[in-house]
């Protein structure tokens, strides 16, 4: 009986590393696809950032098939030992960026093709609101996804690290 007691307290340990290492796989693989969708979109802002409306154009269908894949993988995903909050936090995320990529970034590619001599102090001040408004709503999508990603670390007990963008 003594071993007994020793043995169930080392697999119920071994069984608990096991969780953590899936739930930080888990968390990675969100993240990987959070980060997939970032860079895209820095492209973007790039090419429009640089009055570059033809890149521009290539570079948005690349933005709008990585935030549709993503967003596939994510939903082909099963939701960890039933923790979805996770999960919801992700996938909301991402239909934010759809929505402002289908909306705001559209527009703002509209705006970018406009001929400099045509272009006006009106066109300026609505490329500032529309990244007034993308930033807002990211902003507020990336906060909700980080504290549901926290909540997810504390209860599967790892610690969440900074993750490396790469700029391609």
């Amino acid at each position: 009986m003594n071993k007994l007691a020793y043995i169930i307290p080392i697999i119920f340990c071994l069984a608990c590393n096991s969780s953590k290492e899936k739930a930080i796989i888990y968390n990675d693989n969100f993240v990987q696809q959070e980060l997939l969708v970032i860079n895209k979109e820095d492209s973007l802002i790039d090419a429009i950032s640089r009055n570059q409306p033809e890149i521009a154009k290539v570079v948005y269908q690349n933005f709008l098939s990585q935030i549709k894949s993503s967003t596939k993988i994510v939903n082909n995903t099963a939701s960890f030992e039933g923790e979805i909050e996770f999960k919801k936090a992700i996938l909301n995320l991402l239909k934010t960026y759809q929505s402002v990529a289908e909306n705001e970034y559209f527009d703002m590619i509209k705006i970018s093709e406009i001929p400099d001599e045509r272009y006006s102090k009106v066109d300026d001040e609505k490329l500032i609101a529309l990244t007034k408004k993308i930033d807002a709503e990211l902003n507020e999508e990336m906060n909700i996804f980080a504290n549901a990603q926290k909540k997810f670390a504390d209860k599967y007990h790892f610690e969440l690290t900074r993750a490396k963008i790469n700029k391609n």
